[in-house]
């Protein structure tokens, strides 16, 4: 049995495998039950296609251009650069490629334990977290959400080139693309 026929096997369970595979080889005319049957599986079948196709990917709500940190700057700068494009969180580039991460957060929190003088001579690489989580660009929203309940940012991909980052924020633009 080939995969069309499977799927239409799963879809409907009054359709089998044999009905099918008579059908369509002219040695079964079905009655109008089992014509009924059929075409009920294709109707689950193109409602399922049809959704799958509504359905909002990462690529649509991400971000670009990408506002990076570099792991040498001093803290300050960054924190500054967040400040003044109004963004919250980074990548960390290093030598070769992200190396790591750098948020608000992580600064504010940072700040609590150590004097101003202190946090002044700092880098980025002494106070970076992990790189932030990457999907692709055709990654359902479904799969991105627990995500961001663990991370601040998700970084999208294309092949093995960062495109995009994803935020809490970014989850709004689903209302604007669901109307």
């Amino acid at each position: 049995m080939n995969y069309e026929q499977t799927k239409l096997v799963r879809a409907k369970g009054e359709v089998s495998r044999g009905l099918i595979a008579k059908v369509e080889n002219n040695y079964l005319i079905p009655n109008y039950q089992q014509a009924k049957n059929i075409f009920d599986a294709l109707e689950v079948l193109e409602n399922e296609e049809l959704s799958k196709k509504k359905a909002i990917m990462a690529g649509q709500i991400h971000n670009m251009p990408i506002e990076y940190a570099n792991a040498s700057e001093h803290v300050l700068d960054v924190w500054k650069r967040m400040e003044d494009k109004a963004y919250s969180q980074a990548p960390v580039k290093g030598d070769v490629g992200i190396v790591g991460s750098i948020t608000e957060r992580g600064i504010t929190s940072r700040m609590l334990t150590m004097g101003l003088e202190e946090l002044r001579s700092l880098r980025v690489r002494d106070i970076m977290g992990e790189s932030f989580p990457t999907v692709g660009m055709n990654t359902p929203i479904e799969a991105i959400i627990p995500l961001l309940q663990a991370n601040q940012a998700i970084l999208t991909i294309k092949g093995d080139k960062i495109v995009g980052i994803i935020t809490n924020t970014d989850l709004m633009k689903i209302f604007k693309l669901n109307k």
